[in-house]
């Protein structure tokens, strides 16, 4: 195969200023931007573009969470293509945060590692985008069609569910759907993210599904539970045969090309409080009892693409 002496001269030019590529990451995976909170983390991004010649502006969402989004344009009518990377790192730490979880959320280097949890998901591949835009904007490169990077907002973050209502509960992805709204599209993207360093042709897509279980108050010693599930009138029993019945339901075969995924992330009773009813509050495996009806909320994968 006939070697391009183009893509040649930018793979050379990326490998000599790597200690420009750690500098940079460094630099915004020290930058803080919880989702809702990206502001901050969208200046640093367009500054350093602008200061190497490539225009961009943000695209605002609320007063602190923004799109940043750059072109270098195309000089003919060529095929157009987007650069795709969040910025947001998930949801901001609570004041009960220990050390060992606030330098995760910073960026730092060990040996030849570069870890932290912004770094992976999502600002390496991000950096990776801006060191190569460098690239071809220092090499006079002249593309046919537009190179657009969006560095979004909200790729993280749960939906709009019950009483978690509003912008700091868009559902995933919410930023790049905001970006492709107003008009930023291109005849191709290719999405930085963590595939596990490899080429796939598929992100996975998530749903939210919320099931609601009725259930009733019984005064504990004339308690009847019935000869089935359906008889019984507790609620917990209910809903833990309904997320059994979705972990039975979930196809487990692993080494499908798609797959599905699928878990329960929240559980949650309402209803009125007795003094008779336990009330629980658990985070992550949440858990709140106060009789009557129980909501079940499954988060489901639809398409998880594995690599061969």
């Amino acid at each position: 195969m006939e070697k391009n002496s183009t893509y040649e001269h930018l793979i050379k030019t990326i490998d000599d200023h790597r200690e420009d590529l750690v500098d940079l990451r460094l630099q915004l995976g020290n930058t803080p931007s919880p989702h809702a909170q990206e502001k901050k983390l969208g200046d640093a991004v367009l500054e350093w573009l602008t200061r190497h010649g490539i225009k961009g502006d943000l695209q605002f969402i609320t007063e602190q969470s923004v799109n940043a989004v750059a072109t270098i344009p195309g000089t003919a009518n060529g095929k157009s293509l987007i650069w795709n990377a969040h910025m947001d790192t998930g949801p901001e730490l609570g004041p009960d945060a220990n050390d060992d979880e606030k330098k995760l959320e910073t960026a730092w280097v060990e040996r030849e590692m570069l870890l932290g949890k912004g770094m992976i998901n999502d600002k390496a591949q991000l950096c990776a985008f801006m060191i190569a835009m460098r690239a071809i904007k220092d090499a006079g490169v002249k593309l046919k069609g537009d190179l657009t990077l969006t560095a979004v907002a909200f790729e993280t973050g749960n939906p709009s569910i019950g009483q978690f209502q509003g912008v700091n509960y868009p559902g995933e992805g919410f930023g790049t759907k905001w970006v492709v709204d107003r008009g930023v599209v291109a005849d191709y993207a290719l999405v930085g993210e963590t595939s596990g360093f490899g080429i796939v042709q598929a992100e996975c897509g998530a749903a939210w599904i919320k099931v609601r279980v009725k259930g009733r108050e019984v005064y504990t010693p004339r308690l009847e539970r019935g000869s089935s599930i359906q008889e019984n009138p507790n609620v917990f029993a209910k809903a833990a045969y309904v997320i059994q019945a979705l972990e039975e339901w979930l196809p487990h075969d692993t080494d499908a090309w798609f797959c599905l995924r699928m878990q329960c992330v929240h559980i949650r009773f309402n209803g009125p409080f007795h003094t008779r009813c336990i009330q629980t509050i658990v985070t992550s495996n949440d858990l709140e009892q106060q009789g009557g009806i129980g909501d079940v909320t499954a988060k489901r994968s639809d398409v998880v693409q594995r690599r061969r």
